[in-house]
C-alpha cells in the first residue's frame, strides 16, 4: 500500500524538474536591479515608487501564464505585479531564501505602502516560510500573505517519506525514490516534517494572513470535446491537508473556503471570480468593475 502512495505521488509531483530561475530586470524610474526568480507576470518589470506591490508565487505545476488572471485584478486595483520563480526540485527553505532577499530589495528600493505576497499550492509554502520570523527582520511594514490551496498539513501520499523504519525496512530504496521524486524539498513535505509539525511563526512585520482552502471535490479540469465527461479532475489536496492547526493559531491567520478546482481556483480556466472576491471581501482588493468587465473573463 506505501509503494502504492508512492507512485501516486509520483503522478502528482512528475512535474518536479529542475529548472533554471528567469529574471528580469526591475525598473524604478532611472534605477535597475536583477533578483533570482522574479520577473513582470506579464513580461513588464517597469514599476514605481510608493504604489502597492504584489508579489506572485507559482505551485509546481504551473505554466508561465498561471497568474495572468490574478495579476490583472491586482493591477485593476492599482497594485504593482510581479512573479516570483523557483525550482520546484529545490529546498523549499532555499527557495523561501531567494524570495525573502528579493522581497528586502524590493521594498528598499520601492517603499512600497502595501506588500501582497500571494502563494498557491506548493508556492504557499515557499511564500509563508519567506515570511518567518528571523533574527534580521524584513525592511518593510504593511506586509499581507495570502496563500491558496496550499498542503500545510503535508502531503498525505507523501507520509511514507517521513517514516525512518520504513526506509530501514526497504533497505533505502524508499528514501532514493522519495528524494528522486521532490529533489531537496522531499523531506519538508510529508506530515512529518518539522515545516508540519512546528512551523516558524511570521515575521512581526506580517499584519495578516489570508488561508483560502480549496474545497476540490467533484471538480474537473479538463472535459471531453463535448462537455459532458471529465477526463482529468482538478482534485490535489484535501481540505485537511490544507489546514494546519498551528499556522492557524496566529491572531493574524484568517482562513476562508472556496469549492474549486486546484488549478481552476486561481483563472486556468476563466475569471476565477471566487477568488477574486474572497480577496475583496477580506480587503486585499477593492472593488474593482473593471476586472469583471475586462473581455476574455
Amino acid at each position: 500500500m506505501k509503494w502504492m502512495a508512492l507512485g501516486l505521488w509520483t503522478v502528482v509531483l512528475s512535474a518536479c524538474v529542475g529548472v533554471r530561475l528567469p529574471s528580469a530586470p526591475v525598473q524604478v524610474r532611472d534605477a535597475t536591479v536583477t533578483l533570482a526568480g522574479i520577473t513582470g507576470c506579464d513580461g513588464n518589470s517597469r514599476l514605481e515608487p510608493a504604489r502597492p506591490l504584489a508579489i506572485l508565487v507559482h505551485g509546481i505545476h504551473a505554466r508561465d501564464d498561471a497568474f495572468a488572471r490574478v495579476a490583472e485584478a491586482f493591477r485593476a486595483d492599482g497594485q504593482q505585479a510581479l512573479c516570483f520563480h523557483y525550482d520546484a526540485r529545490a529546498s523549499l527553505l532555499h527557495s523561501a531564501g531567494l524570495l525573502r532577499t528579493a522581497l528586502a530589495e524590493l521594498t528598499r528600493t520601492l517603499r512600497p505602502t502595501t506588500v501582497t505576497l500571494f502563494g498557491h499550492s506548493q508556492g504557499g509554502l515557499v511564500a509563508r516560510a519567506a515570511l518567518a520570523h528571523q533574527a534580521q527582520p524584513l525592511p518593510a511594514t504593511h506586509v499581507r500573505l495570502v496563500t491558496v490551496s496550499s498542503p500545510f498539513a503535508g502531503i498525505r501520499i507523501a507520509r511514507a517519506c517521513g517514516s525512518i523504519p520504513y526506509h530501514l525496512v526497504s533497505f533505502g530504496v524508499s528514501y532514493a525514490v522519495c528524494r528522486g521524486i521532490s529533489g531537496d524539498s522531499w523531506n519538508q513535505i510529508h506530515p512529518g516534517a518539522s515545516m508540519v509539525l512546528a512551523p516558524a511563526s511570521l515575521d512581526p512585520a506580517v499584519e495578516g494572513h489570508l488561508l483560502v482552502v480549496t474545497d476540490e471535490r467533484d471538480s474537473c479540469r479538463r472535459f471531453s470535446a463535448d462537455g459532458l465527461h471529465c477526463l482529468q479532475d482538478d482534485y490535489v489536496f484535501s481540505v485537511q491537508e490544507q489546514h494546519n492547526e498551528t499556522i492557524e493559531r496566529d491572531h493574524r491567520v484568517t482562513a476562508a473556503s472556496i469549492e474549486a478546482g486546484h488549478v481552476a481556483v486561481v483563472g486556468a480556466q476563466g475569471m476565477p471570480r471566487e477568488l477574486i472576491e474572497a480577496l475583496q471581501r477580506h480587503g486585499l482588493l477593492g472593488e474593482a468593475p473593471s476586472v469583471h468587465a475586462t473581455s476574455g473573463w
